[in-house]
C-alpha cells in the first residue's frame, strides 16, 4: 500500500503531535509506543511515519525539530497530489 493510500480518509491530527511523532522516532521508540504514547491508531501512526520517513525528516537530531509549518506543508502537499490524482482519474473516465 502506498503513502497516498494510506493517508486517504485519515483524521487529521495536531501538527504539535506531528512533531512529537517525529521527535519520537528520532528517539528511537518503536511504533506501538509512539501510537499509545500520542494517543492515535497504529495505521495513522504507520502513515505518518511512512510519509515522514520518504520525506526525510525523521532522521536527525531530536533536539532539532522541523518546525510545524514544515510538517503540514509535507502532510499538505501529499493531499493536494492525492486530489489531483483522483481528479485525473475521474477526468479519463
Amino acid at each position: 500500500m502506498g503513502l497516498r493510500s494510506d493517508l486517504r480518509g485519515m483524521t487529521t491530527i495536531s501538527t504539535f503531535r506531528l512533531q512529537e511523532l517525529v521527535r519520537l522516532r528520532r528517539l528511537g521508540a518503536g511504533a506501538r509506543d509512539v501510537a499509545r504514547m500520542l494517543e492515535m491508531s497504529p495505521n495513522t501512526e504507520r502513515a505518518y511515519r511512512r510519509l515522514f520517513e520518504a520525506s526525510g525528516v525523521l532522521h536527525g537530531d531530536p533536539r532539532d525539530l522541523p518546525d510545524v509549518e514544515a510538517l503540514r506543508s509535507i502532510v499538505d502537499a501529499l493531499r493536494i497530489a492525492e486530489a489531483s490524482e483522483r481528479h485525473r482519474r475521474t477526468v479519463e473516465r
